[in-house]
């Protein structure tokens, strides 16, 4: 979809079930398009009263930083797997100079502002994170708080040595992988993907979003809606309301 019918199917959900909390995530540095589209993103979810996240998984440079600051960007959630070049490639899936540089550009962008800076220390079955120096460097680059979640489509199969780490948030799935117990159950989110389709989990589509009435395809998907109720883990951890908004 282009940026008028992105920005048409947003304001429809908002005109359905009013401000919601907004997190967009996708590449911002693969062409000036995406930059545009983020702000256009950012600017309208703020305006309509919406608290407005970012999940940042690759580059954002100085420039780009500002705008979003300007627009009414709430939250700034910045994804590192490790400060290993290699690991860290191996869990985000980028390149960790660009990770590091997203932090201090925005760091530097958000003074004067009401921005959250966030960095998210993403963990992987099998791989060290060499954790405890991530957090490290997080404390030191005075972000406002470290989050720890998995790796995208792994779930909380991750076991962490949390023993004197400073973490604030720890996902859903890990608490319960690593503490044995139950954790409160991750609410149901709405995702809008670039094709105009409606998700309400990661395999579980709720139709598309220009072709129909939202309330009638809510209200005709109570089966899919309880099914869903009953996962683990409906999307992503790092794209969920991890912070209790």
């Amino acid at each position: 979809l282009g940026e008028t019918e992105i920005l048409e199917r947003l304001g429809a959900i908002v005109r359905w079930i009013g401000p919601v909390a907004v997190t967009i995530t996708g590449s911002v540095s693969e062409n000036p398009a995406s930059a545009e589209l983020a702000v256009a993103l950012v600017r309208f979810a703020r305006r309509s009263g919406a608290h407005v996240r970012f999940v940042v998984e690759g580059e954002v440079s100085i420039e780009l930083s500002r705008r979003l600051v300007r627009v009414g960007l709430a939250e700034a959630v910045v994804c590192i797997g490790s400060l290993e070049e290699k690991v860290h490639s191996q869990v985000v899936g980028s390149d960790l100079g660009h990770a590091l540089d997203a932090v201090s550009n925005l760091r530097e962008a958000r003074v004067g502002s009401d921005m959250s800076l966030v960095v998210a220390a993403i963990v992987s079955p099998g791989i060290d994170s060499s954790l405890r120096a991530l957090i490290g460097w997080a404390r030191q680059s005075h972000v406002d708080s470290v989050v720890l979640a998995p790796k995208r489509g792994t779930g909380g199969d991750t076991i962490i040595d949390l023993a004197d780490t400073s973490i604030d948030i720890v996902a859903p799935s890990l608490q319960r992988k690593n503490s044995g117990g139950n954790s409160t159950p991750v609410r149901l989110a709405i995702k809008l993907s670039a094709d105009g389709g409606l998700w309400i989990s990661r395999d579980t589509p709720l139709g598309s979003s220009g072709k129909e009435d939202l309330s009638f395809l809510w209200q005709q998907s109570l089966i899919e809606r309880k099914a869903v109720r009953g996962l683990e883990i409906p999307f992503d951890e790092i794209d969920l309301d991890l912070w209790g908004r």
